[in-house]
């Protein structure tokens, strides 16, 4: 893809039929059997912004083949999502449609795990997770040719504490690999509704940049206490900065907001709710209840979003005949029935937390799509897990569970749920507040994305400076430093991950190869890691050299702890001279010694757990060994034994990387 990520218009010499022409589908030299299956319901036609991004430069090859086409010239293409229950519903989307044409499409995500792994299908839809374990054994394997296409949806994951590292690690063997004149015709595609800083993705990625905010489905804002309020937007803004320009009529500012508004929004009051209508006797919010029976009545679904699940359990409301087999299938579950659920779902209402079982939810979410439940009652991690078509999305408070007002992304990934193109014409969300929290609502609904950026290196900074004259690069090269340091980087699991996945999959060998794979990264490619000062500081610091040195620094102390760290976990062994390998230190070893990784590393990356958690289980195996002479209380052998079990995994693990051709089975 090219670097010259700038959106791209139709020139203005073109005339209304060609462009007309460009949006049917029928001119895109697809397959007949997919323009007749697209035809079958009633899709005939892009919408302009899919012809704008597909003829970007590089999003198609020099004969305009699609995506479709990398099956048939024997390219595999891998679909990341964040979650099991999305990569089952793509999956279940896609699958009729590629039948169609005989391309085979499967799911790895979770304990799905087809026979024959990657070598038997065409487009693997997989967890970040497997994907990324499935990347690695393709390196390892010299396999990753076979890929044409990586597809990476909800991209803003990357910024994710707990998980976007290892989502950040895979783009950047990917991108890594493209250097090989073999592998440069890979591509990568990602999409996001809710990255403020896309300049800094796309460069990193050595992408084409399109930006749309056209939504098939208009979406309605309302703030509602006792009364309706309308929020007035301007819907030609783009999706992140769409919230900047409101300016307030009814609600007044208070508290400090990152906008440039002066803190005002523009409302309209639309309605007030006469909840004495509903006759109800309860502290739970009749106006959230009388707005659910409104929406029924209308014949649409709701989605309530609630903090916590304690509140979820209200069987007030509603009353619909189509419910009966829904219940009946719930009742032959083999988990058994939670008889709240079935209280509730006799009014067509339901709920969805994590605490229910697989087979519970998966029935309620059919239940939802297929109309006999209209309301649903959530907690906020089905804003982003499931994707469930609904009229209404009302949240019932500015706050999460933790009495925090709502994370600005979660909030907008509750909203974008509302409205579903093909089932409704429109979208409504509903924030519920009390009065006194109408200013929170207020700066919830005006506050900018934040940007993302890597979690992959964490800095913590020094109380008191270390001076440092010089400081060695990997190629050995002493360049001068900052009279004090200020900062120092903590090797934790996403560094030491980073540091064995590269060199377990053999993709580099010795330090060099690490820092320029490191180099790859998004830490090393986004200003917002590189600048470790204060705002103040960052806001006049104009030495770009002293920047990049600063750079240097934190890579070269990174790869050298991660080494130090891994060698004496016993996971790598490093080729050097006698004197270095009867040390712990890595900073006198060659930046050109082989480094390898033993059995142990191996076994730690292909089982899926960290490596701190995989140098505590083998800790404790080694010392369960030591003591099999010696009595053991009964409570810490059963911990022992449990021991066991991982490490029979991690064996299983090892086995597999020789006999097993299923790369999604070695992750738990």
């Amino acid at each position: 893809m090219s670097t010259n990520f700038k959106r791209k218009f139709y020139h203005e010499s073109q005339n209304e039929t060609s462009i007309d022409d460009k949006k049917q589908i029928k001119n895109w030299s697809l397959p007949e059997k997919i323009i007749h299956y697209y035809g079958q319901m009633g899709i005939n036609r892009f919408f302009d912004w899919q012809v704008e991004c597909l003829e970007l430069p590089g999003v198609l090859d020099d004969q305009k083949k699609s995506c479709i086409f990398c099956a048939n010239q024997r390219k595999k293409a891998i679909i990341v999502l964040p979650f099991v229950s999305l990569s089952l519903e793509k999956v279940e989307n896609l699958k009729p449609l590629f039948n169609q044409v005989g391309i085979r499409i499967d799911c790895f995500a979770g304990q799905t795990n087809p026979l024959g792994g990657i070598q038997e299908v065409d487009v693997a839809v997989c967890t970040i997770e497997k994907a990324n374990n499935m990347i690695n054994r393709l390196i390892e394997e010299r396999e990753m040719y076979r890929i044409g296409l990586v597809i990476v949806d909800e991209l803003h994951m990357i910024g994710d504490t707990s998980r976007g590292y290892i989502l950040e690690l895979m783009l950047s063997k990917l991108i890594y690999m493209k250097l090989n004149v073999d592998l440069r015709q890979l591509q990568i595609i990602g999409m996001s509704a809710i990255i403020p800083n896309l300049n800094d993705i796309a460069k990193w990625l050595d992408a084409e940049l399109f930006v749309t905010d056209y939504r098939p489905v208009p979406l309605n804002e309302h703030v509602v206490d006792n009364k309706i309020i309308k929020i007035s937007t301007n819907s030609i803004q783009s999706p992140y900065t769409q919230f900047d320009s409101l300016a307030s009529t009814v609600v007044s500012s208070g508290g400090p907001s990152n906008n440039d508004n002066n803190g005002k929004i523009e409302c309209i009051p639309i309605k007030t709710i006469d909840c004495n209508l509903l006759k109800l006797n309860t502290t739970f919010s009749k106006s959230l209840i009388y707005m659910a029976i409104e929406t029924l009545v209308q014949g649409f679904s709701t989605l309530i979003f609630c903090p916590t699940r304690s509140i979820i359990h209200s069987d007030n409301i509603l009353s619909y005949e189509r419910i009966v087999s829904l219940i009946n299938t719930l009742k032959r579950s083999s988990s058994g029935f939670d008889q709240n659920l079935e209280r509730v779902l006799k009014f067509g209402c339901a709920f969805h937390h994590a605490g229910m079982t697989m087979e519970e939810r998966g029935i309620v979410e059919q239940g939802f799509r297929d109309a006999p439940l209209k309301i649903l009652c959530c907690t906020t991690t089905l804003s982003t897990g499931v994707n469930l078509p609904a009229r209404r999305v009302m949240i019932i408070s500015p706050y999460d569970y933790s009495s925090k007002l709502l994370p600005v992304g979660i909030y907008r990934q509750m909203i974008g749920r509302a409205g579903r193109k093909g089932i409704d014409t429109m979208g409504e969300s509903y924030l519920f507040c009390t009065d006194k929290d109408i200013n929170m609502a207020r700066r919830l609904i005006t506050t900018k994305m934040p940007s993302i950026k890597s979690n992959l290196i964490t800095i913590q900074k020094l109380k008191n400076n270390k001076p440092s004259a010089t400081t060695t690069t990997s190629v050995g090269q002493q360049i001068p430093t900052t009279s004090n340091k200020q900062w120092e980087p903590v090797v934790n699991d996403p560094i030491l991950r980073a540091v064995l996945e590269v060199i377990a999959n053999e993709m580099v060998k010795n330090i060099d190869d690490i820092h320029v794979y490191l180099g790859r990264t998004f830490f090393c490619n986004c200003p917002l890691n590189l600048l470790l000062a204060s705002e103040e500081q960052q806001s006049s610091q104009t030495n770009m050299e002293e920047l990049r040195m600063e750079k240097v620094e934190i890579i070269n102390e990174c790869i050298r702890m991660a080494l130090d760290k891994l060698k004496t976990y016993e996971f790598i062994s490093i080729d050097s001279s006698e004197e270095a390998n009867n040390s712990s230190e890595t900073k006198s070893v060659d930046s050109s010694s082989p480094i390898n990784v033993t059995e142990l590393g191996r076994a730690v990356i292909s089982s899926g757990v960290s490596p701190s958690d995989g140098q505590f289980i083998y800790e404790e195996l080694k010392c369960f060994r030591s003591n099999l002479s010696s009595p053991l209380p009964d409570l810490y052998m059963v911990y022992l034994l449990s021991k066991i079990v991982f490490e029979l995994l991690i064996l299983n693990s090892l086995q597999s990387l020789s006999v097993n051709d299923d790369p999604g089975t070695s992750t738990p």
